[in-house]
């Protein structure tokens, strides 16, 4: 299956999973990307990981207690405030910048699917892990001096492949109904690392 079919069976998967399911997926997701938020933060000694990290575990936590209201309100403060520690493009010139944006996006996006079930969010969620992957992707090609930086290249390439492959098992094991604690024993340590190399 090549890989723009993947994407397109994870994006119409998606919209079959049940609430506590988005929740594990968004939390999935989010947990991949926090690295690449946490390089940033001591990389240019700005940023709090910590509150990003709250954020992420009450998203997991969720996953577990769905029952939401008594969470509303510690969600809401939660994803308003995530505007405040999004570092901006205006004020850091590197692709570290970019990739913590995206961590925060989704984030950002698992606080919203929290509060509202939409589940356009996890397809943001998604698309965002990817867009995360393809800018590494051409930031790479670039440093190697390629000018070739094609859609048909990026897409094929081993990184994104890997990232599309991964996103498609997490849904295949949550359409089978495993529980969050048996995904987070069989990703093992892949759910803690980087959907990238920093």
């Amino acid at each position: 299956m090549e890989t723009f079919d993947k994407i397109s069976k994870i994006h119409n998967g998606l919209t079959l999973l049940n609430f506590s399911h988005g929740l594990v997926f968004a939390y999935i997701c989010a947990e991949r990307l926090f690295p690449n938020y946490d390089y940033f933060c001591g990389r240019e000694n700005w940023g709090n990981p910590d509150f990003l990290k709250e954020c992420i575990d009450l998203v997991g936590h969720l996953a577990e207690d769905t029952a939401i209201e008594k969470y509303s309100n510690n969600l809401k403060f939660k994803q308003e405030n995530i505007l405040l520690v999004t570092p901006s493009s205006n004020d850091f010139s590197s692709v570290y910048c970019t990739y913590a944006m995206d961590a925060c996006v989704v984030v950002y996006e698992s606080l919203s699917f929290a509060l509202y079930g939409n589940l356009e969010c996890l397809k943001i969620i998604s698309k965002t892990s990817i867009e995360t992957v393809y800018i590494y992707i051409t930031d790479k090609l670039y440093q190697k001096g390629q000018e070739n930086t094609s859609d048909v290249l990026i897409y094929s390439s081993n990184e994104m492949i890997q990232e599309v492959n991964f996103q498609l098992q997490l849904l295949n094991m949550l359409h089978s109904n495993l529980p969050l604690k048996n995904i987070v024993k069989i990703l093992g340590e892949e759910l803690k690392k980087s959907n990238i190399n920093l």
